[in-house]
């Protein structure tokens, strides 16, 4: 998982400056966070857990709207099925050219890291 600072950053300013109108020090208070801090979440996006939670519970919004999954993504059985015949062309042209691994351990091997979940 990563987390997207700029989301948080750009909420903190909206609430702050749209929505609510305040100014800093009227955040800072509101959020109970303390001035140095709310601005550098605002404006860096550093903070720890502590502040982070505060400042989530200040917003309103679930925590995981900061976090984006880093999987990879899945493919589906047509592209599986495209990539596994690109694969068994170009490993048989292996074998053709004198590479001596098998063919069937390089397809297991490549089968298990994009077959879809």
């Amino acid at each position: 998982m990563r987390f997207n600072s700029q989301k948080l950053q750009e909420d903190l300013r909206t609430k702050r400056i749209i929505k609510e109108g305040m100014n800093v020090n009227a955040a800072s208070r509101d959020s109970n966070v303390p001035k140095y801090q709310y601005t550098r979440a605002e404006k860096y996006g550093g903070m720890d857990i502590e502040v982070f939670t505060k400042l989530v519970a200040w917003l309103g919004t679930n925590p995981d709207e900061y976090f984006t999954d880093l999987k990879r993504p899945q493919l589906s059985d047509f592209e599986y099925e495209d990539i596994t015949r690109g694969l068994i062309i170009a490993m048989k042209t292996l074998d053709d050219l004198g590479i001596d691994q098998k063919l069937s351990d390089r397809l297991e091997v490549i089968d298990m890291k994009i077959r879809p979940q």
